[in-house]
């Protein structure tokens, strides 16, 4: 019975956080059989463009698998992505993905979804074109989510002349 609120408290349930800014958890899950998302590693990259009375941004998600297909736990990765972002945010815009889901709801976010396939020493990108209904002021903030489980992904926030890289091993509030 405590188990479940241990994990709460070390902040590795899954929970889809509450936030008053820009918001992105990206959720990926592995639909075959196989271990493929061992040996895949994944890049993002923001850019955020400030517009009257929104942001624009694009998400460029890079997946990587540098090694050969064995056989047996590396193989075809069939990718489910889940995108969480601030409610009422829009797609403008997707390449790379499959099966590309209507917007719904879920856990007081807006959610873009869609199928993504990474092979054995190949490379596979889905970008992401979004309308967010956040108004900056004096400053941006944004929190980005990672998906507990997973390893650490390299970021880079480009937001006007400014870059921010960094490689995610928690959830991160960028303020600028």
């Amino acid at each position: 019975m405590r188990q479940p609120y241990a994990v709460k408290a070390f902040g590795v349930a899954g929970d889809v956080k509450e936030y008053d800014g820009d918001y992105l958890y990206i959720n990926d899950a592995n639909l075959g059989g196989r271990k493929s998302n061992l040996y895949v590693t994944q890049e993002v990259v923001q850019g955020v463009v400030k517009k009257d009375g929104y942001i624009e941004k694009t998400l460029e998600i890079t997946y990587k698998n540098p090694e050969k297909q064995d056989g047996w736990l590396n193989s075809v990765l069939p990718n489910w992505l889940r995108i969480y972002v601030p409610k009422g945010s829009e797609i403008i815009s997707t390449e790379g993905l499959e099966n590309v889901q209507d917007t719904y709801e879920e856990f007081g976010k807006t959610v873009f979804a869609g199928y993504v396939e990474v092979r054995p020493l190949g490379v596979a990108k889905a970008i992401i074109k979004y309308k967010v209904p956040v108004v900056i002021g004096k400053d941006y903030k944004l929190m980005i989510q990672k998906q507990p489980g997973k390893d650490t992904s390299l970021y880079t926030l480009n937001y006007g002349k400014i870059s921010n890289e960094f490689l995610l091993k928690i959830d991160k509030e960028i303020r600028i």
